[in-house]
């Protein structure tokens, strides 16, 4: 919780300065990713699974000739993934709102760009509901996802990630349709001793966004 609020300081504090050309884009995007899992007693195998993505980023240019930006994003993230072993199957849907500060390389002509970007991001986990079977004896238990740091909770809420990524944009009105291609890394451990010792997050979003800039509408 304490880093979304700094990122979210921080994000408001470098777009209150001097006014520089911003873009703005509202972006849609499926993930494929998986919450790997690691016990002390336990060798669980991980798979890939689908999510959705919504948000809205911003770009501020840094420089006069507009090829480096920083770029703040806000968005809500659906993850799942399904984890085996001989005993059990466990599989995960969580949602979660994530902001992003990351710094972007831009090639921009009058008819295409392109966009390289790389930072880290903050998420919170609101929700989830977790599946459990057991392969022994068939059955099934479905609950909500506890979060929290107590040891009877299964997920601790706040996750960092490391991201790098691009994008292809085209002109169409006054701004870009880009195609996007981003791979995230958590680099915490969200697991809080309840289901798994070890409990982190990878994937590739793919995202759809339109950038708008208002010089393209003189």
């Amino acid at each position: 919780m304490r880093w979304c609020l700094l990122y979210g300081i921080g994000i408001g504090l470098l777009f209150s300065q001097e006014v520089k050309p911003t873009w703005f884009a509202p972006r849609v995007g499926i993930n494929w990713g998986q919450y790997r899992t690691k016990s002390a007693d336990i060798v669980s195998r991980s798979y890939w699974g689908g999510g959705l993505y919504g948000g809205l980023a911003l770009q501020r240019q840094l420089d006069s000739k507009g090829r480096w930006a920083l770029q703040g994003e806000i968005g809500t993230t659906q993850r799942r993934s399904t984890d085996r072993n001989l005993i059990y199957d466990y599989r995960y849907n969580i949602w979660s709102a994530d902001i992003a500060l990351l710094g972007v390389w831009r090639w921009v002509r009058k008819f295409e760009a392109l966009f390289i970007e790389a930072g880290p991001s903050s998420s919170l986990l609101l929700y989830g509901k977790y599946w459990e079977r057991n392969n022994l004896t068939g059955e099934v238990e479905r609950r909500r996802v506890e979060f929290g740091r107590k040891t009877t909770s299964d997920v601790r809420r706040g996750e960092l990630a490391l991201n790098i990524g691009m994008g292809a944009g085209y002109l169409a009105g006054p701004g870009y349709l880009t195609f996007g291609l981003r791979f995230w890394h958590g680099i915490n451990n969200l697991g809080s001793g309840q289901l798994f010792q070890r409990w982190n997050n990878y994937g590739v979003l793919m995202s759809l966004s339109y950038w708008y800039d208002d010089s393209l509408r003189e």
